[in-house]
């Protein structure tokens, strides 16, 4: 099933405050990963489809139908020559704008990059007040780190990982439930020092613990610090394919399999129909 939305981007009529439905987000968020993909183009950066972008353009040719975002991968070498253009006056389209801790002067809350839609205004409704963020339609982009080779020295990093990145998302979410009763304890616990310290406080650990990774090519096995559950084999993006994702071509690995496989397991079978949910809330309308 191909989810492609019936509204072409380039022919929607802009009104301001005019809320937008999903076929509208996901048609700018396409626009966003063209945008993205001539920047990368002109610049020699290598990005691939992620997650359950990837999987949907194997899956579905397209969007999860029930999905409503992007995720892109990329290595951290390109993914710190990114921000390196666009700190030095770069810019990724006339109406499209990074958002990245490590952009000077903005005001990212989560530890990796985002490209918005100037064109649109975005309200996530579980963020907390009072974080000043100036948010649009996005599509998110994710650095893969190499990891150490001895497994006591990954443990310990990707334990550290998950904890100060859950702790970015207590200091900015008004909610974040765990998956048991001492998860969801654990959280309630740590709510009030985690939004008295700062999401920023935390977006600096993790930087700073980023930059003592491995680098992405001499490594085994990569991982993107914000999912630090999700380990892959380096040679899976050894070499790159084109996919098809709402009827244009994008870049994937080539060990798309074994990458699907090692993140889902059964790919090709559809989750039960309670699962097929959107994660996000948020409102969405033009500016």
């Amino acid at each position: 099933m191909n989810s492609t939305s019936s509204i072409p981007q380039d022919n929607m009529t802009i009104i301001p405050g005019k809320a937008l439905d999903l076929d509208q987000i996901k048609a700018l968020e396409v626009g966003i990963l063209d945008a993205f993909d001539a920047f990368c183009s002109k610049h020699q950066l290598t990005y691939w489809l992620g997650y359950g972008t990837l999987l949907g353009a194997i899956r579905h040719k397209g969007f999860i139908p029930w999905d409503d975002d992007i995720d892109l991968l990329i290595p951290e070498e390109d993914y710190h020559r990114l921000i390196e253009l666009i700190n030095a006056g770069e810019t990724i389209s006339d109406h499209h704008r990074a958002s990245d801790p490590g952009i000077a002067g903005d005001t990212c809350h989560m530890p990796f990059c985002k490209i918005y839609d100037t064109r649109t205004t975005l309200t996530q409704n579980e963020l907390i007040s009072g974080l000043n963020v100036d948010e649009g339609v996005w599509i998110d982009i994710f650095p893969l780190y190499g990891l150490p080779e001895d497994p006591e020295q990954a443990k310990r990093l990707l334990h550290r990982f998950y904890w100060l990145y859950l702790k970015n998302r207590l200091a900015c979410f008004k909610r974040n439930p765990g998956g048991s009763l001492a998860g969801s304890l654990a959280r309630t616990l740590l709510k009030v020092p985690t939004k008295i310290m700062g999401y920023r406080y935390y977006l600096k650990v993790m930087g700073r613990l980023a930059r003592s990774l491995p680098a992405f090519a001499d490594s085994k096995r990569v991982f993107t610090p914000v999912e630090p559950s999700d380990i892959f084999n380096r040679q899976d993006f050894d070499q790159t394919v084109q996919v098809e994702f709402e009827g244009k071509m994008y870049p994937a690995p080539a060990g798309f399999d074994a990458h699907l496989t090692d993140a889902y397991g059964d790919y090709m079978q559809l989750p039960p129909e309670d699962q097929r949910v959107s994660m996000h809330d948020f409102n969405v309308s033009w500016r």
